[in-house]
C-alpha cells in the first residue's frame, strides 16, 4: 500500500516542536487514507450485495410477467395522465396500434418515421445524382472531351458555403 501525504497543507497550530507535530499530521493523514479505502471497498461489497439481492427478489417478478404477457399476450398500458384513466391490459396488437395513432406531443412514431425516410430519400437521390454526374464525366473523359483539370474540378466534393 502506498500512502502520499502532502505536506504543504501542513500547520503546527502553535506548537513550537516540529518533530511531534509532523509525526500528529502523517499519522492523521494515513490514518484518513485508510479509512477512505476501506469506505470504498465497503461500498463497492454493499452495491454488489444490494444488487445481487435485488436480482433475486425482482427476477420471480419478472418471470412471471413475462409468462403471463405469454400466456395471454396482454401488456399493460400506462396511465393517461391527461384525462386521468387509469391503466388498463390491452392486446400488444392494439397497444402498437394506439401508439402510431396517439397524438403523444413529446413522441410521435409516426412523424420519426416520416421523418427517416424523406432523409433516407435525399441521401438516395444525392448518390444517385452524384452516381449519375460521376457516369457522364467519365464517359466524356474517355472520349477525350475533357480535360484533366477540368475533370478533376467537375468530380471534386462541392464546398460547403462555411468552408469558403
Amino acid at each position: 500500500m502506498i500512502f502520499k501525504i502532502k505536506i504543504e497543507k501542513f500547520w503546527m497550530n502553535g506548537e513550537h516542536e516540529l518533530e511531534p507535530a509532523l509525526k500528529r499530521h502523517i499519522v492523521k493523514e494515513v490514518v484518513a487514507q485508510i479509512s477512505a479505502e476501506i469506505q470504498g471497498k465497503v461500498d463497492e461489497l454493499m452495491l454488489a450485495s444490494v444488487k445481487q439481492a435485488t436480482d433475486n427478489m425482482m427476477a420471480p417478478a419478472i418471470d412471471e410477467a413475462i409468462a403471463e404477457f405469454m400466456k395471454d399476450g396482454l401488456i399493460k398500458k400506462k396511465t393517461d395522465y391527461s384525462s386521468g384513466k387509469d391503466a388498463k391490459l390491452m392486446p400488444v396488437k392494439e397497444y402498437v396500434e394506439a401508439l402510431f395513432s396517439e397524438n403523444n406531443h413529446m413522441w410521435s412514431p409516426a412523424k420519426h418515421i416520416d421523418a427517416y425516410c424523406k432523409k433516407f430519400g435525399e441521401d438516395m437521390k444525392n448518390q444517385y445524382n452524384a452516381a449519375f454526374a460521376t457516369k457522364i464525366v467519365m464517359n466524356l473523359r474517355d472520349q477525350g472531351m475533357l480535360k484533366d483539370e477540368v475533370i478533376n474540378a467537375l468530380l471534386a466534393p462541392p464546398k460547403n458555403a462555411s468552408q469558403e
